[in-house]
């Protein structure tokens, strides 16, 4: 879905896909900078993309691995909070580009 090319009236000819070559960028970058969270965001794939508990998550070697992963995949808006510290949304492109 996201190489399919669709007609888009103001996108210049040469700019392709611009949303997939973002999140392949984006997606890449966390996968290079915090490991643990392109693990996080990988397994959350599977689950509902609401209300996802931290408890479901692989574990890090600490509290403090397992927080920058969370912050990483917020700052980048993988996640959404839910207004708990311990669950959050996932993005539903987010999740449906990494269940493909």
């Amino acid at each position: 879905m996201l190489s399919k090319a669709f007609d888009d009236q103001v996108r210049y000819q040469a700019i392709q896909n611009p949303i997939a070559t973002t999140w392949l960028v984006s997606f890449a970058q966390v996968s290079r900078d915090v490991p643990l969270a392109a693990r996080y965001l990988r397994s959350m794939a599977y689950f509902a993309k609401k209300d996802i508990s931290v408890s479901l998550l692989p574990a890090g070697e600490g509290e403090m691995e397992r927080d920058e992963a969370i912050n990483t995949l917020r700052a980048y808006a993988f996640i959404l909070d839910r207004g708990t510290p311990d669950q959050f949304d996932v993005h539903r492109l987010v999740r449906l580009t990494m269940q493909d």
